[in-house]
């Protein structure tokens, strides 16, 4: 598709008198999607109960739509968040698993992994960074290997880490080295899904959402579940786990469908899958390479403009924003909205600048221009 073609799909949003350079966070929606919505509506006004049709027929294209993207041989089951896929594996791994994980993920993983350790629910062995480049903290594999023993239940992994855009160096090996000693593993998807190819094809789940980069905003997530963990069952179900869970049928027993839709849970929410719809069917159709290739040139030309932007030796290694590392990085990203009309955001010390691949090169040099004058 050209440039042109893609700016036509934006309207709506691109008509904000912004610089918008928060993709990372929350992605830019497409026109489409209020149609997808109200889709989902009018059957609902139309057809009442007998909409369950289209809401389910949705559902299923939701998950063939993840795992055709992720390239993901198993099962995907719509969530509300990528904590709740967590959770669902947790309570499936016994009354106190051992997991470990890094001190890099994501709040939504990392307070549920505090939660359950603090209740003594889980024991958590946390990776911490190891290595350091142009000062930004680094998380490498030998940390993670160090920890992966006999014992260990289950690791959870970022592909993409978020404070950063670091991505893990050696994923499928640590996978391997997980399965070696019986652990499974769980590996976060969310800060790279739809614009870096990631090798998730031998992890036992995968979690992740589409608020980001697949521009389906809050709630459209997801909790992969491969079939060697077919026989595993969690407590976090409910009715659609069942094998006909329209037969209304009482049992005696939890009677769990086969496979990986036995990891549903109960009466899902609909809507949030007609919102992804759109973004989704954008990141097929552009593909993840495709999609990498774009934004190539772009965050090259952010790294230029942007004063002591972050340059690391192999940007294939980073993620799909630019870091500025700022003692008032805070600050700054309010003087950069209130002032500029720049939407960035920070974590832990970092300004980050997050484009897409409808950001133009005025945008890139306002940018850059509006840093160099900021009086912080």
């Amino acid at each position: 598709m050209t440039q042109a073609e893609l700016r036509g799909l934006f309207t709506r949003s691109l008509a904000r008198d912004e610089i918008y350079l928060a993709n990372h966070s929350l992605g830019r929606p497409l026109d489409q999607t209020a149609a997808d919505v109200q889709e989902a509506l009018d059957a609902w006004y139309s057809n009442m109960d007998h909409a369950w049709a289209l809401w389910g027929a949705e559902r299923a294209a939701f998950g063939q739509r993840i795992g055709a993207l992720l390239s993901f041989p198993g099962t995907v089951i719509p969530k509300a968040s990528a904590g709740q896929g967590l959770r669902a594996v947790l309570n499936a791994l016994g009354t106190k698993p051992v997991v470990v994980a890094s001190t890099g993920e994501f709040d939504s993983l990392d307070f549920i992994l505090k939660a359950y350790a603090a209740q003594d629910r889980a024991e958590v062995r946390w990776v911490r960074p190891t290595g350091v480049e142009g000062g930004v903290p680094k998380y490498e594999m030998e940390a993670y290997l160090e920890q992966i023993r006999e014992g260990v239940d289950l690791v959870v992994l970022s592909a993409v880490y978020f404070a950063t855009g670091q991505v893990l160096q050696g994923l499928p090996e640590v996978i391997r080295a997980a399965h070696a000693v019986g652990a499974r593993v769980i590996v976060d998807t969310y800060h790279g899904a739809g614009v870096l190819p990631l090798e998730v094809s031998e992890a036992d789940f995968v979690v992740g959402g589409c608020y980001k980069y697949l521009r389906g905003g809050p709630g459209a997530c997801w909790l992969g579940v491969s079939p060697r963990s077919d026989g595993l069952r969690t407590l976090d179900t409910g009715w659609f786990a069942r094998e006909e869970p329209m037969a209304f049928k009482r049992v005696e027993h939890a009677d769990y469908a086969e496979g990986g839709r036995g990891w549903d849970e109960a009466t899902p929410a609909i809507l949030p899958l007609f919102q992804a719809r759109a973004g989704l069917q954008l990141a097929l159709k552009l593909g993840v390479p495709n999609v990498r290739d774009r934004m190539r040139p772009v965050l090259a030309a952010l790294r230029e403009k942007l004063p002591n932007a972050f340059q690391p030796a192999d940007p294939e290694a980073w993620g799909q924003y630019v870091l500025v590392p700022h003692l008032r990085a805070d600050e700054v990203c309010k003087w950069l909205r209130a002032e500029r009309r720049i939407a960035v955001d920070a974590r832990q010390g970092f300004i980050r600048f997050g484009p897409d691949f409808l950001t133009t090169e005025d945008e890139i040099e306002a940018a850059g221009t509006a840093l160099s004058q900021s009086p912080l």
